[in-house]
Parts: structure tokens; C-alpha cells; sequence
């Protein structure tokens, strides 16, 4: 809130409808960091640890899940890559002979039109899971 204060303040001072010389009360820097404690910052800190004994159940389990998400977590925990990294991937074009268009379906890339997206989609999981094994 206070950060939009300094900045309407701010424009208002540029429009003309404040004194170019005065302070603007709402500012952080040279005013109220002075006045006021820093803010906190909010610590989550990291997530448990899934017990190695469990991992097999888990794996299976996810496995059951047919969404795009889930095919992600998996790769994730296979490949110790960071979620960025997975979210991001772009890795398959290049490593095989897959065809391109099947690569991007794989990533959930947005590839032709959105009719023909629908048209492809129930063909294309055949075609996908080649890719997917390999």
C-alpha cells in the first residue's frame, strides 16, 4: 500500500499538482526507512524429503495420473532437474529423430491452430509415446 501512496504522490508532484519541492511522506528511501523497521521477509524454507523407502510407492502411483503434470514430476525426480529446468525443456529436438511437431506436443507447445490442435490431439498420443519411451 504504501509503495502506491509514494507513487501516485509521485506523478501528482510530475503533474504539477503537488510542490516540486516537498517530500513525498510515502517514500522508502531518505524517509521512512529511517522511521520504520525493514520489512520481514517470509522464509518457507525447503520442502520435506520423501523417505527413500517410499519412493517406489510414490513412483507408482504417479505413474496412474495421466496428466502432463504428472509426466513432469516424473522426468523431474528420474532426472534430478530443477522444476525450471523441466517446465522449460526444449532438450528433445535436437537429441532424436523425432519429428518436430511431435517434439513440441510432447512440451506442451502450442503448435498450429487451435482447430487443428483439437483434431490432432487423440491421434497424436500414439505418435507421442515413442518420444516419451525413448
Amino acid at each position: 500500500m504504501r509503495g502506491r501512496i509514494e507513487k501516485i504522490l509521485a506523478a501528482a508532484k510530475a503533474r504539477g499538482l503537488r510542490s516540486r519541492e516537498s517530500a513525498n511522506p510515502a517514500a522508502w528511501r531518505g524517509h521512512l526507512n529511517g522511521l520504520l523497521p525493514k520489512k520481514k521477509t517470509l522464509a518457507r524454507g525447503h520442502h520435506a524429503a520423501l523417505p527413500l523407502q517410499d519412493a517406489p510407492g510414490f513412483m507408482a502411483a504417479l505413474r496412474k495420473h495421466p496428466a502432463l503434470a504428472a509426466r513432469c514430476l516424473e522426468f523431474t525426480i528420474l532426472t534430478a532437474a530443477r522444476s525450471g529446468e523441466a517446465l522449460g525443456a526444449e532438450w528433445a529436438g535436437d537429441a532424436t529423430e523425432f519429428p518436430r511437431e511431435i517434439v513440441e506436443q510432447a512440451l506442451a507447445h502450442a503448435v498450429a491452430a487451435a482447430t487443428e490442435r483439437a483434431y490432432r490431439r487423440g491421434a497424436a498420443v500414439g505418435r507421442r509415446r515413442p518420444l516419451m519411451d525413448a
